[in-house]
């Protein structure tokens, strides 16, 4: 991120795009934090970009510490937009009981397929 970031543009940049994706989502846990910045250093509004490229399925293991649950497995997917993986990880949210880790940093592509279909795990901060 560049060093002179227009604060104020950031902020008002940031806040459009969690309103835009909070229309869909209004009660949903997760909120949306995987966003580009561009050579100013601000924040890119990118939830309708394909996250992933062709098909995929997305993972999450459960972690008792954080909550009851079990993994998460989605249906396959193919070419899945930002709001499809946002969708997903709401859900994820829900099957996991993980009501720690809800902010969507991005994918990781695993060494393993189900069914032949790579396999991303959910980058999830809190």
């Amino acid at each position: 991120m560049a060093d002179d970031v227009d604060d104020e543009k950031y902020e008002f940049l940031m806040d459009a795009i969690e309103e835009r994706v909070s229309e869909r989502f209004p009660n949903g846990p997760v909120r949306f934090s995987a966003f580009d910045h561009d050579d100013d250093g601000l924040p890119v509004d990118n939830p309708d970009a394909i996250a992933i490229e062709g098909p995929c399925v997305l993972v999450a293991r459960h972690d008792p510490f954080f909550g009851a649950g079990t993994d998460y497995q989605s249906p396959p997917l193919h070419s899945p937009t930002w709001r499809v993986v946002l969708e997903h990880a709401n859900q994820m949210v829900e099957v996991t009981g993980d009501e720690h880790h809800v902010f969507l940093e991005g994918v990781a592509h695993q060494e393993r397929a189900i069914g032949g279909v790579p396999c991303y795990e959910f980058e999830m901060g809190s």
